[in-house]
């Protein structure tokens, strides 16, 4: 699919003064000029409405239908930028357009909000070719179905998330999303296919640990905090026998050890037919940067006579199911199905050597399972480290329209620093329901650069889409730490420019099931092998190779 190249000729947004084109006009916010090669009708959605001029005219040419200015988002004045000759005045005309715009539809000044657009179309170069192009101004509409849009992509995640852990519930989203499609107004599509899933059942019930009802958690850290003034307890660990004695393996001052024996409530693993198991409990404290504990979480294995880990407290077995997916068909991407494999989870347990980096998530509509997979590893395997917290989400721009997005400033970008998973959750989902991406690209290393400058981190977790290519690719050079870049849907091939990001940064590109590291390390005319297909370095640039080597 080609996208119209775009061309932002202010650095900054050039502020209208009100006078310079008509007494009642009432611009109040600053209007962005823009250059473009040309205006595409059929590139707008149905939100759009287009009242049209003819070249050098200022009379509205067709007729539109009645307005409400408070549903207006933006207005753009779309025009030619050829002269016939060097006297003309653009300026007089655009003011004379503006105020037949206002005499059509006074009650426009109503709504301060609206934000304005000057775009020059620069690709005709004859009165004869500027005939075809588009003039006059382009209206666009509130998206009246953005609320049940929002509802159904919460929904989306919710579904993702349980159709992994918990089929039953899933079902039941299921009947909540399939009764928006009928609505009409999601633009979500339904595919439905048998698979093999596995179902997980514990003979046991499982092993816990929290601190005791007469203590609040905020209580029991405060006393913690007092007893731990050598900022010795970073983590902890502790066993529980079938006997019930807490043992304590690290080494704590004696009034600590007393205080978390008498206020530790350990729960052991327990089985129908075994009774009590010894229970191991690793506790990792999250400490802020005065080295207090603010926060704990854990993590429980059974142990058996001999002290060993239980690894058989888990049976699984296997059952053919009906797995359904959803796409969106208002987003310009791949279509993605659930078949796709849990790539984030998988990544991220073969990397636990990754500590403190910033994760960036591309959050944009295609990506919705992978966002579920995102926020489930955060809910369980990341419990237990705790190691990230700063996360950035990116949706290339809170709906803006793709053809006024600029490099670097396109926008749509939430940043966050927790370590509780509900709030990042909750910031995932405001970041998705704020913009579906709409074109392919995404403003990925824009994400990036916002979130180091929030706070400069030695390495970035990028969660991306294969198939959506960096629309920002060339401030690349700005990012100057290290880059792990773990690929949604990459089914059968790597996005290239992803290879030749890592191969400029330094960075690693994770799939599925390979992780390709030191392509920075490559040389000319080298080759290597990736999903079955073999890539090469031409001309300074990783390309995938058109033969295959025979092995």
């Amino acid at each position: 699919m080609k996208f119209t190249k775009l061309i932002i000729v202010f650095a900054s947004f050039y502020t209208v003064p009100v006078c310079v084109y008509a007494q009642h006009l009432s611009i109040t916010k600053p209007v962005v000029r823009i250059e473009i090669p040309k205006v595409e009708k059929s590139t707008f959605n149905a939100n759009t409405e287009f009242i049209e001029m003819n070249f050098n005219s200022s009379s509205i040419a067709n007729k539109f239908k009645s307005i409400n200015p408070q549903t207006i988002v933006s207005i753009s004045l779309v025009y030619t930028q050829f002269k016939l000759n060097e006297t003309f005045n653009q300026s007089l005309l655009n003011k004379n357009r503006l105020n037949q715009l206002y005499d059509a539809i006074p009650q426009l000044k109503e709504n301060k909000e609206i934000q304005w657009y000057w775009i020059a179309q620069t690709d005709c170069n004859s009165t004869g070719e500027c005939h075809d192009f588009f003039h006059g101004f382009i209206i666009q509409y509130k998206d009246p179905n953005a609320e049940i849009k929002s509802f159904a992509t919460s929904m989306l995640l919710e579904y993702y998330s349980y159709i992994r852990t918990n089929l039953e519930k899933s079902k039941k989203i299921e009947l909540i999303l399939d009764s928006l499609i009928a609505t009409g107004k999601t633009g979500l599509v339904k595919t439905c296919a048998d698979l093999n899933e596995t179902e997980y059942i514990t003979p046991y019930k499982n092993g816990s640990i929290r601190q005791n009802k007469h203590f609040s958690k905020k209580q029991f850290l405060r006393k913690l905090n007092k007893l731990n003034k050598k900022n010795q307890l970073q983590n902890l660990t502790l066993i529980k026998n079938k006997k019930g004695a807490l043992q304590f393996q690290n080494e704590v001052t004696p009034p600590m050890q007393k205080f978390l024996i008498k206020n530790l409530v350990a729960y052991p693993f327990k089985g129908k037919k075994t009774g009590r198991l010894a229970t191991k409990y690793t506790l990792n404290f999250i400490l802020n940067s005065k080295n207090e504990i603010i926060d704990y979480t854990y993590y429980a294995t059974a142990l058996d006579l001999n002290g060993d880990t239980i690894d058989k407290t888990i049976k699984t077995k296997t059952k053919m199911v009906r797995i359904c997916t959803y796409a969106d068909t208002n987003i310009k991407s791949e279509i993605y199905t659930y078949q796709a494999e849990d790539v984030v989870t998988k990544v991220f347990n073969r990397n636990t050597d990754w500590q403190n980096c910033l994760i960036a998530v591309d959050v944009t509509g295609s990506m919705s399972p992978y966002v579920s997979q995102f926020q489930l590893w955060l809910q369980m395997d990341h419990a237990v480290t705790n190691s990230h917290k700063n996360y950035v989400f990116f949706n290339d721009g809170d709906n803006k329209l793709d053809m006024v997005k600029k490099t670097g400033k396109v926008g749509g970008i939430y940043y966050i620093k927790s370590t509780n998973p509900l709030d990042i959750k909750s910031m995932a989902q405001k970041a998705m329901s704020a913009g579906n991406g709409s074109d392919c690209p995404e403003n990925n290393i824009e994400a990036i650069i916002y979130g180091l400058e929030k706070e400069p981190l030695k390495e970035v977790i990028l969660i991306a889409d294969n198939w959506a290519t960096p629309r920002d690719l060339m401030l690349l050079d700005k990012v100057k730490v290290p880059i792990h870049i773990v690929l949604c849907g990459a089914t059968s091939s790597i996005n290239v420019d992803y290879l030749n990001m890592a191969m400029q940064n330094g960075c690693t590109v994770h799939t599925i099931e390979e992780d390709l590291e030191n392509l920075a390390k490559l040389t000319e005319g080298q080759e290597f092998e990736a999903m079955g297909k073999i890539y090469h370095v031409n001309d300074g640039k990783i390309k995938l190779k058109t033969s295959i080597a025979i092995k």
